[in-house]
């Protein structure tokens, strides 16, 4: 791949990334994944067409990097699904009374 691509392409992924860091960071976690998976794509992209080692490996730790970041923002958000949907058990009169603490009749 042509060098002034491979910048391009990087200079875009780090736009994308600082996008989603920032969308993370204010909990909306669902615009920010795509921006993470834009990312990775980018990344391996990039690391196919290293010509060095360690060049390779940089694109590809970055790339790991944010799958993690697609994992947490995809577990948060199904966290938060699952809190709203549940629903708190009603307490019965009887059960509220039930289990009431007596009040102290002294105080000492």
């Amino acid at each position: 791949m042509d060098p002034t691509k491979m910048t391009k392409l990087l200079d875009y992924a780090k736009v994308l990334a600082k996008q989603g860091e920032s969308l993370e960071k204010e909990g909306d976690n669902e615009e920010a994944i795509p921006r993470y998976i834009k990312v990775v794509d980018i990344l391996l992209l990039l690391a196919e067409s290293a010509p060095t080692y360690p060049e390779w490996m940089n694109y590809v730790s970055k790339a790991e990097y944010y799958q993690k970041r697609t994992k947490i923002a995809l577990a948060k958000i199904a966290m938060y699904r699952k809190e709203e949907n549940e629903v708190p058990k009603q307490i019965t009169k009887s059960e509220a009374t039930s289990t009431a603490i007596a009040p102290s009749t002294s105080i000492s």
